[in-house]
Order: structure tokens, then C-alpha cells, then sequence
């Protein structure tokens, strides 16, 4: 009767967890990477609302960008927003110069009116991101 009963348990556990992984994401934050000439690269934000309902939002768009040498720099943009069902938006838009040798990270974060976060994207940017295809 045990293995029975453990059976049935692991069988749901499976059920359920392949119903969660094909959950549609609410709102999809994008980090989207454009390589252009001599080492710049163009970074923007973008999300899409996959909701049945118009929401209200803002951002915050962050590049942090370390060299070999130890400098650091910082740029962060941010925003409010509306966002229509099924609609996605690009939030911002910037440029930097990107070296491979470089720890560049980028994060948008995607909160409600009230400032809850409702979501985030985090990405490293790799010399593969510079190669112009």
C-alpha cells in the first residue's frame, strides 16, 4: 500500500510541475543587444504584456560596466508606462562601448504602481554579443 501511495504522489508531483512550466508568463521583461561599428553596442529594454488587461507599470533599465583597470561605470534609466493586452514596448534605449575583456551586466526590473517588483531580466553581456551577424 506504501508504494502505491508513493506512486500516485511522485505521479502527481509530475502532473502538476509539467502544468507549471507551461504557465504563460504575465509580463515579459527582454534585454535586447544590437552590436554596431567599432565596439559599440546598442542595449534596450522591452517588455510584452501577455495579459487580457491594460497595465500600468515602470521600469528601471541598469548597465554596470566594469573594465580591467577597475573603473566602474553606472547608467540607469526609468520610467512609467502603459501597456496595452498582447502589446509589447521597447522602455529604453542606450549605447555603450563594449570591450570582450569587460564585466558588463544589464537588468530590467519591471514594477507595479505601487513599486511591487513584478518581474526581472539579468543578462551578461559576452564577446558573442558584439559579433555582428
Amino acid at each position: 500500500m506504501l508504494k502505491k501511495t508513493y506512486f500516485f504522489f511522485m505521479l502527481m508531483c509530475t502532473v502538476l510541475s509539467s502544468f507549471a512550466q507551461t504557465k504563460e508568463v504575465a509580463l515579459q521583461p527582454t534585454i535586447s543587444i544590437q552590436p554596431l561599428e567599432n565596439n559599440l553596442i546598442t542595449i534596450s529594454g522591452i517588455c510584452a504584456n501577455n495579459t487580457a488587461k491594460q497595465q500600468q507599470l515602470r521600469y528601471v533599465l541598469q548597465v554596470q560596466k566594469r573594465s580591467l583597470n577597475g573603473n566602474t561605470n553606472y547608467n540607469t534609466q526609468s520610467g512609467e508606462f502603459n501597456l496595452e493586452p498582447g502589446n509589447k514596448k521597447t522602455l529604453s534605449t542606450t549605447s555603450i562601448n563594449f570591450e570582450p575583456q569587460d564585466y558588463t551586466e544589464i537588468t530590467l526590473t519591471i514594477f507595479d504602481t505601487k513599486n511591487n517588483q513584478l518581474t526581472q531580466q539579468k543578462r551578461l553581456l559576452t564577446a558573442q554579443d558584439v559579433i555582428k551577424n
